[in-house]
């Protein structure tokens, strides 16, 4: 199995945006962020936006919204690459357009905010 195989397998569906997940939204049991920058291209592109189930834990694959490690006013929309006792180490879909965890370590578990469970596609 190659590096590309194996990051495949390992990446959580987004889905897009459907009923059950607006009426989440509604009732606030989801939050809804803007994505910015191409860091998760092809997945997420500039301009979607995405649904985010609020919770502690994430699993290896999961697309998840974190407060970043230093600037703690900035929130990150990036997959999570490992799971360690420090935190998450993060990393974009698009290598060459992502500040991830290979510049600022990983992302303590207390700066998690959620899991992203949906999308919707800049008109």
């Amino acid at each position: 199995m190659t590096d590309e195989q194996a990051t495949e397998e390992n990446r959580s569906p987004v889905s897009f945006v459907d009923l059950k997940e607006t009426l989440l939204w509604i009732l606030r049991f989801r939050i809804r962020r803007n994505v910015n920058g191409r860091s998760m291209e092809p997945t997420l592109d500039d301009g979607d936006q995405v649904f985010v189930r609020t919770c502690q834990t994430a699993s290896v694959g999961d697309i998840v919204l974190c407060r970043h490690p230093y600037r703690t006013d900035t929130e990150l929309i990036k997959r999570v690459r490992s799971i360690g006792d420090e935190g998450l180490v993060l990393v974009g879909d698009n290598p060459v357009n992502s500040t991830d965890s290979s510049s600022f370590g990983d992302v303590p578990w207390v700066h998690l905010i959620g899991i992203v469970t949906a999308r919707i596609r800049k008109p």
